[in-house]
């Protein structure tokens, strides 16, 4: 059952219990109307945290998004920027196979070429390992970096292709990867507080709305009009 209809059901019972007035006085005290009022209202609350924490998380992974989208251009630019600067060919072809990792245009068994230091290529992740596909691609555009910095006639007069501009570039990259991943953290570090509320707890909504319906059976009887006016009331 979605927190929506779990809140409703929840506020059908409180109105209930509301409205047969002094008849309803349960010893226990988080059964009193009140308290079931503060955790009605707690998990409001907290539903409330978990919309918020997804739409800044959408927020964080749109932003990645534009941030990574100029990258196969960039990188691109670095490679002919390398080759007009006359890099060797062991370089190119260690900034070639970079490039190819983060654009995905590698053959599915790279070829090792002489002198290359590059590790083998792992085949091109999927959809559903997407942040990791992120991530990765952040590490061989660093990667790339520091193979043009190690050449020493790379020295290109656009700040964007510069040494210092493309180290920029990194920093945001893993800067947008750690914040989209804070935020999902976030966003479920709330929905588990939001589970707990409603029914992983022993004070759950759940368990609370199962203890005033067996409160009103007994002090109603199980066949009584009272207690058939919330027998239907399910929290799940």
């Amino acid at each position: 059952m979605s927190t929506i209809k779990n809140m409703q059901a929840f506020t059908r019972l409180i109105g209930y219990c509301t409205g047969y007035g002094g008849k309803y006085n349960p010893g226990r005290q988080t059964l009193h109307v009140g308290e079931l009022q503060a955790q009605l209202e707690a998990v409001r609350q907290v539903l409330e945290e978990v919309k918020e924490t997804k739409v800044h998380f959408n927020d964080e992974v749109n932003a990645r998004k534009q941030a990574f989208e100029d990258l196969p251009k960039l990188a691109a630019s670095v490679i002919r920027a390398l080759k007009a600067f006359g890099a060797s060919e062991e370089k190119m072809a260690d900034a070639r196979l970079y490039f190819r990792s983060i654009t995905g245009r590698r053959p599915a068994k790279p070829i090792e070429k002489a002198g290359s230091t590059v590790e083998p290529v792992p085949a091109p992740v999927r959809r559903s390992q997407m942040q990791l596909a992120y991530v990765d691609k952040a590490d061989w555009f660093e990667q790339l970096v520091q193979t043009a910095s190690t050449h020493p006639g790379y020295q290109p007069n656009e700040p964007e292709l510069s040494i210092e501009g493309l180290n920029s570039k990194v920093k945001e990259l893993h800067a947008c990867n750690q914040r989209v991943m804070d935020a999902r953290v976030a966003w479920s570090n709330a929905r588990v507080k939001r589970d707990k509320l409603i029914r992983d707890e022993e004070e759950s909504m759940m368990m609370t709305a199962r203890a005033v319906k067996d409160y009103l059976g007994a002090i109603f009887g199980f066949n009584s009009l009272e207690y058939g006016q919330v027998k239907g009331i399910i929290i799940s």
